[in-house]
């Protein structure tokens, strides 16, 4: 069963790529950030929206269960299930997103990186908030692959964040060009 210590370890793995992240896009212009590259595609600032949105999603399902319950540790395929997506996410395969995460406004950079700052900050003390024996419950649920615990959830959310990188600096070539 995992414990808060992996938890928080995990976390600070995940944060720390993400602000490595960010210091590579804050050496560009921001007004370079929220442009397009074509039609239809998204913004480097759009994707980073989407990231918070998704982030944000998976941290307001996980106060919903810490307040009204109906938790429980995890099954027996929740390491398979967590594999299968994980391997998805690094095929050279376009995924759309899931419906609540898919539409995603034009914004600024400032705008994108401001959001996902403060999704990040919530996740760290709701993180640190949760009760050692619920840290092995499902209480992260993907639209698709359905519950994982919090370690398991933070895996699957840091190569969410390594996935997109590499749409990220697809986009940053495209613009370059």
């Amino acid at each position: 069963m995992p414990t808060q210590a992996q938890l928080l370890k995990q976390f600070a793995t995940f944060e720390t790529e993400r602000q490595v992240l960010l210091a590579k896009l804050e050496r560009l212009d921001p007004v370079f950030l929220q442009t397009a590259p074509c039609p239809g595609a998204w913004s480097v600032a759009q994707v980073m929206l989407h990231l918070a949105m998704a982030e944000g999603s998976a941290m307001a399902y996980l106060r919903k269960k810490l307040e009204v319950g109906g938790h429980g540790p995890v099954g027996l395929t929740a390491p398979l299930r967590l594999l299968l997506l994980n391997t998805a996410m690094d095929l050279p395969l376009k995924f759309n997103a899931p419906a609540i995460v898919a539409t995603v406004p034009a914004c600024t950079y400032a705008d994108a990186r401001a959001q996902w700052d403060a999704v990040r900050s919530d996740m760290r003390r709701v993180l640190a908030g949760v009760p050692e024996n619920y840290v092995g419950h499902g209480l992260f649920k993907h639209p698709s692959a359905g519950k994982f615990d919090l370690v398991q959830g933070l895996q699957f959310m840091t190569r969410h964040v390594r996935h997109h990188q590499g749409q990220i600096n697809r986009t940053v070539r495209q613009l370059a060009g």
